[in-house]
């Protein structure tokens, strides 16, 4: 059973992850506007750092692995280049479509000025 739902977390978070970049494409296509987005990354985001943590959690019992080293080894590198995927896409998205960024960089000039 923790095997299962091991493999569940992951599966989930990468297919939460795609619906991320789903957003962040209509955002950059001007679909969807950029405030609501965020507005749906920030959860979505966390949910999928809960799916790793319980991924962790499941994936081990009383210290001993519950998956064989290599699928353990593999789902964790799935996980992770998934959420660093994300993480530069809605990098991105914020930088080009929020100017949340021009606004710090304007703020330091103007500082220094």
């Amino acid at each position: 059973m923790r095997k299962v739902l091991s493999i569940c977390c992951v599966t989930v978070s990468v297919m939460i992850g795609i619906f991320l970049d789903y957003i962040a494409y209509r955002v950059s296509q001007n679909s969807t506007d950029s405030k609501l987005a965020i507005l749906i990354f920030i959860p979505t985001f966390i949910v999928i750092l809960w799916l790793g943590t319980f991924y962790d959690q499941l994936s081990v019992k009383d210290g001993k692995a519950v998956l064989k080293k290599r699928l353990r080894t593999t789902l964790r590198v799935v996980y992770t280049m998934s959420l660093l995927t994300v993480c530069a896409i809605w990098l991105w998205v914020i930088y080009k479509y929020t100017y949340y960024f021009g606004d710090i960089i304007a703020s330091i000039k103007s500082a220094f000025d």
